[in-house]
């Protein structure tokens, strides 16, 4: 039966002393690059595996970070998944635990989560313009990072998909096929309220800049984010709107639903009205027929972002709050074709 290996096979190994071995494991005091490399290499050859608990214990950090996404009633899919794998693989890679908490948008949840002692900051997802959880969390002084923007952003670590570059392109690329008349298609509730998550309202700002820089108009409209709910959104369409020409979609839920019944009525994508979605993913983009247009979010780079910039927090204090944006990609569908007259 194999024994478990120990500090001191690792310190014989490396040619170090035992307390040596102790500084690099738990990082409390600090030793030279090379120091460092022969006794994390002779970790690997030992097969040496630091106890979490008696780390966090000499070190009086826990090296676990906590991922807030509040709990919805609909599955996580598309996008989501990159945010988690992306956040979750930086995090590793920095040393860190990452954990995934549904303390979302649960104030006593939240609360016992700062409170525990188990984690050293947070990162907050699901950002809405006017978020408690930011509040909060420097009341307490706990270091967070948000993926998303509040409405205040002096002094305040985020990274946050680029929504108005990302609106730029995709008007840019109905507009030059055309379309001078468009819908926007969210999720309920709609219209956001001015303190609300704040992706609907930002992708609306920067529809509103387009539309009056351009000279185009666009409608919006709202749905639950299931295939019940872009049915009824696109039978609105038909009804409601019948002079639209393409369709910006920023629900993935619905647009298939949305789709299949403009199908069933006998409206045809691309030939009838154009559809583009926007900081989707491409499997979801791919998996409606016919295959959409997608700006696809940068969902695994921002994952691993937030972690950077909490980590930078943890790991160098005083130093300046960073902010970043990350760009959608465009990747081609079947759903784009000129406006019809």
């Amino acid at each position: 039966m194999s024994t478990m290996a120990t500090m001191s096979e690792v310190a014989r190994l490396a040619g170090v002393s035992l307390a040596t071995v102790s500084f690099v494991v738990n990082g409390t005091k600090p030793v030279t690059a090379e120091t460092r490399a022969r006794v994390e290499q002779a970790m690997v050859d030992v097969g040496y595996r630091p106890n979490v608990l008696a780390r966090a214990l000499a070190s009086r950090r826990t090296r676990v970070i906590a991922l807030l996404y509040p709990v919805h009633d609909q599955a996580v899919a598309g996008a989501m998944f990159g945010f988690f794998s992306g956040a979750g693989e930086r995090a590793h890679e920095l040393g860190y635990t990452l954990v995934v908490s549904p303390a979302g948008n649960d104030r006593e949840a939240l609360a016992d989560l700062v409170g525990s002692g188990l984690v050293e900051g947070v990162i907050v997802m699901e950002v809405r313009l006017d978020d408690y959880r930011v509040d909060y969390l420097e009341s307490a002084r706990v270091p967070y990072a948000l993926i998303g923007r509040t409405a205040r952003l002096e002094g305040v670590p985020y990274v946050d998909v680029d929504f108005e570059t990302t609106i730029g392109e995709a008007v840019d690329a109905l507009y030059e096929r055309g379309h001078r008349r468009m819908l926007l298609l969210e999720a309920s509730p709609w219209p956001p309220t001015p303190s609300g998550y704040a992706p609907p309202l930002r992708i609306m700002r920067a529809l509103e800049e387009q539309a009056e820089r351009r000279g185009f108009t666009f409608d919006s409209l709202g749905c639950e984010p299931t295939a019940v709910g872009g049915a009824r959104a696109a039978a609105r369409l038909l009804a409601e709107y019948p002079d639209v020409t393409a369709v910006i979609t920023h629900n993935d839920g619905a647009t298939a639903g949305f789709v299949t019944h403009l199908r069933r009525q006998g409206i045809t994508v691309p030939d009838d009205i154009s559809i583009v979605m926007i900081a989707s993913s491409a499997e979801m983009a791919a998996m409606i027929d016919p295959p959409l247009e997608v700006w696809e979010a940068p969902a695994a780079q921002l994952g691993r972002m937030g972690v950077e910039v909490l980590v930078g927090a943890l790991d160098g204090a005083g130093a300046p709050v960073q902010q970043s944006l990350a760009s959608c990609r465009r990747i081609a569908g079947a759903s784009l074709a000129d406006a019809r007259t």
